[in-house]
Formats: structure tokens, C-alpha cells, sequence
């Protein structure tokens, strides 16, 4: 028997139009998933929907013994990057969701992976707290060591666990979502450059670092607090799964983290750990130029959803960040 406790969470944004209808499509997919599988066959099971992520179907599966974690990529995709970057994770001994399997419900991916019974770390704590307890200089030194595991090539994975693209910029150039985003930021003014500045320049700056340093890594690319569970050390779990230059991912994690805790606060200590405290490994210049070309591909989320009080927080850092 499976009882379904609730039912998904709709955006009811127009943007998210095709997310919304997809998580109305799956829920009895999901059901007859669990009615077919093995682990679950005689055992009464419960279900219920996590009311969070923007592009996944998140549920919480409780038999009589055990419990799980499904989840499924709303966009239908041939590859599953996100359990194999978990998976490597864990090898470096880093606190990650254990995966059970992986697989298709139709052509949708799915990950099974086990309950960590813990609170996210924006709902555990308030900004003080985090701020108070460190948490931002571990979220640091966690990055710093998820990224020893290098990569090869930039973007998302084409074939043989490659990525699709091997500069930066032939990366920045052909991925169409990232043109769009930035196309967007400027149509709107979101970051007028009489205030913040050229952006091309600051791109230029980003290509002549990463054309010398030429490091890639698999990088998390949502690396925030929204993203962690209150354990000792964290656990990390929700990575979108990119390879590219470690100061993209660190830039990420930085503009992402503001905006889930509504404060700039956070930057400095993310930065802090990640550099261990030693700001002379630290190129300010890149890592700035690094930061505005996050927010040009962050701003058009924010602003379709009339986000005015994370938009003016990071406006504000961008301006006066001082790590």
C-alpha cells in the first residue's frame, strides 16, 4: 500500500511552466516505481514531496524498515552526472547522501540514495548562528577539497566523462542558457556597467587567467547553505555539476549563499576557508571579475520572480565587497 502524504509543490510562474506540468506528470510514475521495485514490494510505504529545488522532484520514500531519497531531473536528460560527482565526493571522504541506484523512470533520471535525517542549514540555524558557529569557513574548506578532484575540459559532460568544451570561453561562447541569461541582464539593466562596470572586460580578465591556469575541476555549482544538512561536518547533497575553473564554482557558491541568507556577511568567511586564511593565494581581480559574471547569469532568475531584496543585496556587495 502507498499512501501519499502530499502532493509537489507548483512554482505557478509562467517561466516555470514546463517544471510545474512535469511534477504533476511524475507523481504516478513515482507511484509505480515504487509498486514494481524490489525493495519495496509487500511493505506499506508512505510518500511525501520536499517543497524545495528548481529543477527537480525530491520525495521522501518510508517503508516499514527504511527510508530513501527520490530524486528525478525534471528536464529529461541521457546522463546522470549527479550521482557520479556524489559518488566521487564520497571517495574523497567528503559527507554526501550514500547512493542506493540510479536509473530512468521513462527518460526522466532518477537517483535513490539514503535519508540523512537532518535539517537544511538555513532552517537549523539563523544567519547569527551560522555566522557564529563558522559554518561559512567550513562550507570554504569543504570547496577547497572538492575541488582536488580535477576535471577535464569545461561545461557539462559529452562523452567518456568529458566535458563538452576545453577553454573557458569556448564554453562561455557556445553554451546557449548562459548566452540567454546574459543577454537578458543587459536588455534589463540589471547591472548598468557606468556602475559595475564593463562586463566584457571583466570576461577578458576570466579568459586570460583560466587560458594560464587552465585547472578544471568538478565543481558543485550550487554550493549555498540550501544545499547542506546540519550533520558535523556538513553533508553536501543537490549539486547542478559543472567542470570549470575552481574560481567559477567559489563565485557561485559566494553570490548563491548571499542570496540564500539575505546577507553578504557569508562572503568573507566562504572565502576565508577556502583559501585557509591565506589571502595571498587569493587574485582578488579575478575572483571579482568572476563574481559579476555570476550575477549576469543569476540576476534573470531573480528578477523574473520579482526577487527585489536579493537583487538589491547583491548589487550592494558587488559594489562594496571588501574581502
Amino acid at each position: 500500500m502507498i499512501k501519499f502524504l502530499n502532493q509537489p509543490k507548483l512554482s505557478g510562474h509562467e517561466v516555470d511552466k514546463d517544471l510545474d506540468e512535469a511534477r504533476v506528470y511524475l507523481v504516478p510514475k513515482i507511484e509505480e516505481f515504487i509498486l514494481n521495485h524490489s525493495m519495496f514490494i509487500g511493505e506499506n510505504i508512505n510518500v511525501s514531496f520536499f517543497h524545495t529545488g528548481e529543477s527537480s522532484l525530491v520525495c521522501l520514500i518510508e517503508s516499514e524498515s527504511n527510508k530513501y531519497i527520490l530524486k528525478m531531473k525534471l528536464r529529461p536528460s541521457n546522463v546522470n552526472m549527479e550521482a557520479s560527482f556524489l559518488k566521487k565526493w564520497e571517495e574523497l571522504n567528503i559527507k554526501v547522501p550514500h547512493i542506493e541506484e540510479v536509473g530512468y523512470i521513462e527518460n526522466y533520471n532518477y537517483i535513490l540514495m539514503e535519508f540523512v535525517n537532518e535539517e537544511i542549514l538555513t532552517k537549523k540555524y539563523n544567519i547569527e548562528e551560522l555566522i557564529s558557529k563558522n559554518i561559512f569557513f567550513e562550507m570554504g574548506q569543504v570547496l577547497r577539497k572538492m575541488h582536488t578532484l580535477k576535471s577535464d575540459g569545461f561545461g557539462s559532460w559529452g562523452e567518456n566523462e568529458k566535458a563538452k568544451y576545453q577553454t573557458f570561453k569556448e564554453w562561455l561562447d557556445n553554451d546557449t542558457g548562459i548566452q540567454n541569461q546574459i543577454k537578458y541582464t543587459k536588455e534589463n539593466n540589471l547591472l548598468p556597467e557606468e556602475i559595475f562596470g564593463s562586463f566584457q572586460e571583466k570576461i577578458n580578465i576570466i579568459i586570460d587567467f583560466t587560458n594560464k591556469d587552465k585547472t578544471s575541476t568538478y565543481c558543485h555549482f550550487d554550493f549555498s547553505p540550501n544545499n547542506m544538512l546540519a550533520t558535523r561536518p556538513i553533508t553536501i547533497f543537490d549539486p547542478v555539476c559543472l567542470m570549470n575553473h575552481p574560481y567559477i564554482d567559489l563565485a557561485k557558491s559566494v553570490i548563491q549563499s548571499i542570496a540564500n541568507c539575505h546577507d553578504s556577511r557569508c562572503s568573507n568567511q566562504i572565502i576565508d576557508g577556502y583559501f585557509n586564511l591565506n589571502k595571498d593565494m587569493l587574485n582578488k581581480e579575478v575572483l571579482k571579475a568572476c563574481l559579476l559574471f555570476i550575477a549576469y547569469i543569476k540576476f534573470p532568475y531573480w528578477n523574473k520572480r520579482n526577487y527585489k531584496d536579493i537583487l538589491d543585496i547583491e548589487r550592494d556587495f558587488l559594489l562594496n565587497n571588501n574581502f
